[in-house]
């Protein structure tokens, strides 16, 4: 299937690592150009060097912490700039933060906000101008399974990435009628560095090995079983990027291997 993805230009925040990554090669092997922008420079620019030498694609890397205002609004402007167009934009940039409600402090509170919520609006304030003037875009915000069945010890994040889900859909409601499309992708529990950290910690506390740890986890909370894989992730992202997914906006989508309970 032709997904008319060659020549668009995707802008990935959150793209040096993980999901961001796996999105970010998706959309190159489709022929997308990219705009990618990450806090860690070196691993970036690494990672675009790695995509432009294997499969001959055109990527601008830009170090960038998304959480500072103005940043956000530099890297559509840099792309706009340096592409004339901004037809796609993935927002997966983000983390967990941990804590109960006593220990989660105001400040706490505000980096789980900038983190998870507000450098996807900024991104997304940024570019619709854009889209608007071209006819049309993508946005893909990337939340959490944790915004609609909230996971223990992470309220922040719980709260954070649930406003996500919520501004996505308001946002697709009001950018319908300029031929943007919005729609919000919740990964369940994705084999990561920080699952792997977990399961040698969890091993050493436990017994067993670290593999064996995550099966245990895996089997307890997931109906199939087992991890997901960025790039499980990444394939919904591309389609819902792509011409054939141009009636699908507004919906929250779960990538969880079932484990999200709720029909609802």
């Amino acid at each position: 299937m032709d997904l008319g993805l060659k020549g668009k230009l995707a802008v990935v925040a959150g793209g040096s690592a993980g999901i961001g990554a796996a999105v970010a090669r998706g959309l190159a092997l489709e022929g997308a150009d990219l705009v990618l922008a990450a806090r860690h420079g070196e691993r970036l620019h690494a990672f675009a060097e790695e995509l432009t030498r294997t499969l001959g694609a055109h990527v601008l890397p830009l170090t960038a912490d998304l959480t500072v205002p103005g940043e956000a609004e530099g890297l559509i402007r840099a792309a706009d700039e340096r592409f004339g167009r901004v037809d796609i934009l993935v927002n997966c940039a983000g983390r967990s933060y941990l804590g109960d409600l006593q220990e989660f402090t105001d400040e706490a509170w505000d980096q789980a906000l900038q983190g998870n919520l507000m450098a996807a609006v900024r991104c997304c304030r940024a570019a619709v101008p854009v889209m608007i003037r071209q006819g049309g875009g993508r946005i893909i915000n990337i939340g959490a399974v944790s915004a609609l069945q909230p996971s223990e010890g992470q309220l922040g994040s719980n709260a954070a990435k649930a406003a996500l889900v919520n501004f996505s859909k308001s946002l697709a409601n009001e950018v319908a009628r300029h031929r943007i499309l919005v729609n919000c992708v919740n990964p369940g529990r994705c084999l990561n560095e920080r699952w792997r950290q977990r399961a040698e910690e969890g091993a050493c506390r436990e017994g067993g090995t670290p593999e064996e740890f995550l099966d245990r986890v895996a089997r307890q909370h997931i109906p199939l079983g087992r991890f997901g894989r960025a790039e499980e992730v990444a394939a919904l992202v591309v389609f819902l990027a792509s011409e054939p997914a141009g009636y699908i906006t507004g919906q929250s989508i779960c990538v969880d291997g079932g484990m999200l309970r709720s029909a609802f």
